[in-house]
């Protein structure tokens, strides 16, 4: 207990990290679980530097050096997603975080020329301050604007699970069963059956809206290609993509999954018993 009390800060902020990483997992992609690992990374990463000059193994200038590099470092990678940005992959969360990291870094060069303000307790208020409002930044970017949203993204994903987890188990199954064909389904081609038939649905979408895939890209802020590879299924659209594409042809989501099982998957044999 006394251990847990000790550290009480570290625990609520690899709490408050978990919480921002399962927002990212239910409602979000790679991207915004990038941002989460490199919010959780940062706890552990300031905490040894902490106690490396507990130890006395840091000066105060060399501890107050070392954040503000990590701050900097931070701030250029929130930097670069919030950069690569796109309608389909919105990272406006991004942009306050980058910010608040930046203000982190200037409070701790304030702290490395000041001495005496690194030993008061608005130093410390200031830096935990801000490190909540960036944890808040993010769950306020990963949470669903509408219960519509909410639901349909965990819907979208749920789909996908279960498509990607019928391949694999029967992948997996016709490994182990040597009366079956040496010829298996790989896994990579499985998953893309379904991302095969969501890119179908999108073009049919597109068809029917009269749009063009130049006009479809301008809406999405992605390019052409871009466009071309979700169409063809081989580059897999996100729940949330899908959700916004619902938004933007006035569709449900159900539409993009509209006759599809997993047991249509293509090259999937009945498995012999």
């Amino acid at each position: 207990m006394n251990f847990i009390a000790e550290n009480a800060i570290f625990f609520f902020y690899v709490a408050a990290s978990a919480i921002v990483a399962l927002f990212a997992f239910l409602w979000g992609g790679r991207t915004k679980l990038m941002g989460a690992g490199l919010l959780l990374a940062s706890i552990p990463v300031s905490n040894i530097l902490h106690s490396i000059l507990v130890l006395g193994w840091l000066t105060i200038n060399q501890f107050a050096v070392s954040l503000i590099s990590l701050d900097f470092m931070l701030a250029y990678l929130f930097f670069e997603i919030a950069r690569r940005s796109t309608r389909l992959e919105p990272s406006r969360w991004a942009v306050f975080v980058t910010a608040i990291h930046i203000s982190m870094a200037l409070v701790n060069i304030a702290a490395a020329i000041i001495v005496s303000f690194s030993r008061t307790a608005e130093y410390h208020l200031i830096l935990n301050l801000l490190l909540i409002t960036a944890f808040l930044a993010c769950i306020a970017g990963f949470t669903p604007k509408s219960r519509k949203e909410a639901f349909g993204i965990l819907r979208m994903k749920w789909v996908y699970f279960k498509s990607d987890w019928f391949r694999l188990s029967t992948y997996l199954k016709q490994s182990r069963n040597r009366a079956l064909s040496i010829k298996n389904i790989s896994p990579s081609s499985a998953i893309s059956d379904l991302d095969e038939h969501i890119g179908k649905k999108l073009r049919e979408a597109r068809i029917t809206a009269g749009y063009s895939r130049e006009v479809l890209a301008k809406k999405l802020g992605v390019t052409i290609p871009q466009i071309q590879k979700y169409e063809t299924g081989a580059t897999r659209l996100t729940a949330s993509s899908i959700y916004i594409l619902s938004e933007i042809f006035n569709l449900e989501i159900s539409y993009f999954y509209d006759g599809y099982t997993s047991a249509n998957a293509k090259g999937v044999k009945p498995i012999e018993t």
